[in-house]
Formats: structure tokens, C-alpha cells, sequence
């Protein structure tokens, strides 16, 4: 495995900023990024842990849409009113509920990671 830096980030603003390149990813708990490193699939240079951040939140926003949080486990979103009300793509998708690995400790980051703010 290639030599990387590891940072935790003590705020949103500080995770951010500490993705400088392209060669940097967050990590929040989850074991693929490390298992890809290891094949060397993934070569980061730096990781940024935002595990410990307060963004478990599913919060409406004003054009309507959702605003999830980047450690909202898949189970959670999945269960949400909202979400089985307006999203039925992330209702339906069984395979990030129902697994007992993903459904509860895997994050929607698996499926929107971009690193950014997003209204959907």
C-alpha cells in the first residue's frame, strides 16, 4: 500500500478545505477505500476522517428537495417519510437497506459522492 497522510476534520469547513487535489478522499468509517488501497485501485495521497462530524441530518430545503447528510446511514434514509414519499429511487433500492454490512453502516455517500452540496 502507498504511504498517505491521515487528517480528521473538525468541521465541514475544515474536511473541505482539506481536499486539495485529486488525490485526496474522505473517509468515514467505511472499509472499501481501504480495501482498494490495499489493490491499489485507489492511491490517495491524504485522507480526511469526517466519521466524527455532526451531518446525520435529512433537512428540507427551499426548492423542495432534500439536503442528506454525508453520514445519514442508508437505513435511515431509507425509513424517512420524506423519502418514500418523494424519492423512490432511494425507497426501492433493497440492496442498501436490507443488507445487514450496508443497510446499517453504509451512507448514501456510496451513492452521491461528489464531495459538495447538492439539492436533489
Amino acid at each position: 500500500m502507498k504511504t498517505f497522510t491521515y487528517d480528521r476534520a473538525e468541521s465541514p469547513e475544515a474536511a473541505v478545505k482539506s481536499i486539495d487535489n485529486a488525490h485526496a478522499r474522505f473517509i468515514a468509517g467505511g472499509t472499501n477505500l481501504l480495501d482498494l488501497m490495499k489493490l491499489q485501485v485507489e492511491t490517495p495521497e491524504r485522507l480526511v476522517d469526517v466519521s466524527r462530524l455532526a451531518l446525520t441530518d435529512i433537512e428540507d430545503t427551499e426548492s423542495g428537495g432534500l439536503r442528506i447528510g454525508a453520514l445519514v446511514p442508508n437505513s435511515d434514509l431509507a425509513a424517512d417519510k420524506r423519502v418514500i414519499a418523494r424519492y423512490e429511487v432511494l425507497r426501492t433500492r433493497k440492496d442498501l437497506t436490507e443488507s445487514a454490512r450496508i443497510g446499517r453502516t453504509g451512507f448514501i455517500s456510496v451513492l452521491c459522492c461528489s464531495g459538495r452540496s447538492v439539492d436533489c
